[in-house]
């Protein structure tokens, strides 16, 4: 009987309301509950029964209140530039391992050449690196209710400043900061200074690719192109036809340089790519009616020795006088030695020969050399 008795207790246990185990399964929070009293004949007696304890919805808008908080908090402690305290619009990461605002580091850099953050470390403008990732954690935080007011108009302020100080840079004329800002029309034309040797930059192949490669990825026409003169040319890069062909072919439509290099490609084959003489000139026709004189002087070629097209001097000097015209001093030579004998149409001995001055007048050896023939059998 006592065995029995002790289980019947525990089972009563069990089903009482008012047991810790029930009242723990029943609420999600303390409930405070208040009563109110009066004083009758001496003695208290309730009157209300006043129910404080947080409603559902109350303790929701607790949670993502803290929430809201913790986000803000972290915010601040990650997304801040360490030099400004401003939000963060383009953050880069030095070689001291922080993150700045790429364009307030930049400025800090003009006087000096090491971490501002422990005087130590060398910082180059060239070392820093996009942190992409943190960008990306910005502008959601940016996009999200929890961002406060003065947090966003930082981020607009700095956003505003990245985008519009490189294009004014550019315009300025100060292509290589500009550059450095990753404003992608002035790394295209430092790829072409670079390659060519222009803007008072020597020839550096490497930087030439380095700077093509960054406008090319930033959607850069010109820096496209250059990255496909550079597989071309082997400018910091092992030459290769079928990697250059795939770059020249995203600009072939804007660039008629593009259009002339395929045909160009098309026309010796090899590295990569297979020689079509039909391709090169499909090609070289493209860009000569895109204008482009080397186009039209690579087409007058195809006609000369009938590669890819039925073989015709008629057209050979059509498209060499068109060339010619735009002061080709190559289609001016070759359209000289035509006009001489007759080539393609009537004979123009005097034409031909100031063809040849003018072609020499630019630099061509063997138009001088041409002229020396003549002037000796004369």
């Amino acid at each position: 009987m006592a065995l029995k008795r002790k289980a019947d207790d525990e089972n009563n246990g069990k089903n009482n309301d008012d047991s810790p185990a029930a009242s723990s399964s029943t609420s999600s929070a303390p409930r405070e509950v208040r009563v109110k009293v009066e004083r009758v004949g001496g003695s208290d007696r309730p009157i209300e029964v006043v129910d404080t304890s947080p409603t559902s919805d109350q303790l929701a808008e607790s949670r993502k209140q803290g929430r809201a908080e913790s986000t803000i908090k972290n915010a601040r402690n990650n997304f801040l530039c360490p030099i400004g305290l401003t939000i963060m619009f383009k953050p880069v990461i030095a070689a001291d391992g922080n993150n700045y605002e790429e364009l307030t580091l930049v400025e800090v850099l003009k006087g000096r050449d090491t971490s501002p953050l422990d005087n130590v470390t060398k910082l180059s403008v060239e070392g820093l690196i996009q942190n992409r990732q943190l960008k990306n954690m910005v502008e959601e935080f940016v996009g999200s209710e929890d961002c406060p007011a003065d947090m966003k108009k930082d981020w607009e302020e700095a956003k505003e400043e990245s985008e519009e100080r490189p294009k004014k840079l550019f315009e300025e004329g100060k292509v290589l900061e500009s550059a450095k800002l990753g404003y992608p029309e002035a790394m295209g034309v430092m790829a072409d200074n670079y390659a060519l040797g222009r803007g008072g930059f020597g020839i550096d192949k490497a930087k030439a690719f380095e700077w093509a490669t960054k406008a090319a990825n930033a959607g850069d026409k010109n820096g496209i192109f250059m990255l496909g003169y550079c597989y071309t040319h082997g400018y910091g890069v092992p030459i290769n036809y079928a990697t250059a062909l795939t770059w020249y072919k995203r600009c072939e439509d804007v660039d008629s340089n593009a259009s002339n290099n395929i045909g160009a490609i098309y026309d010796v084959g090899g590295h990569g790519a297979d020689q079509d003489y039909t391709k090169a000139v499909d090609y070289y026709r493209k860009a000569a009616d895109q204008g482009n004189c080397m186009g039209q002087c690579n087409l007058a070629f195809m006609y000369c020795n009938g590669k890819g097209v039925q073989k015709s001097f008629t057209e050979a000097r059509k498209w060499l006088k068109m060339a010619a015209d735009q002061n080709g001093n190559y289609s001016q030579f070759y359209l000289g030695k035509m006009l001489i004998k007759g080539e393609g149409g009537v004979k123009d001995f005097l034409g031909g020969c100031a063809l040849l001055q003018k072609s020499a007048a630019q630099g061509n050896a063997d138009a001088k050399a041409k002229i020396e023939e003549i002037v000796s059998v004369v």
